[in-house]
């Protein structure tokens, strides 16, 4: 498979799209720039949210998210042994 549709695969959330797209590629109706273009437009919206996304990260919430804090995991007891 063209690496563009193997990029739709992933990043493409409308499976119906995506097979739409598949069934033109095979049959020769969607060209490979045509495919390679339906790729970018969709990795460009999913890069255009993560930079949004991340622009919004700041130095105390960095600092919050990567200070090491106690976690509250459950104490275990330990099963009493059965009489062999």
């Amino acid at each position: 498979r063209p690496r563009g549709f193997r990029y739709l695969e992933f990043f493409l959330e409308d499976d119906q799209e995506l097979a739409e797209i598949a069934a033109s590629y095979r049959s020769g109706a969607l060209l490979s720039g045509e495919l390679k273009a339906k790729a970018i437009k969709c990795i460009t919206g999913v890069l255009a949210h993560h930079q949004a996304a991340r622009a919004e990260v700041t130095d105390a919430l960095l600092e919050a998210v990567q200070t090491p804090r106690p976690l509250p995991l459950p104490t275990l007891t330990p099963r009493p042994q059965d009489p062999a």
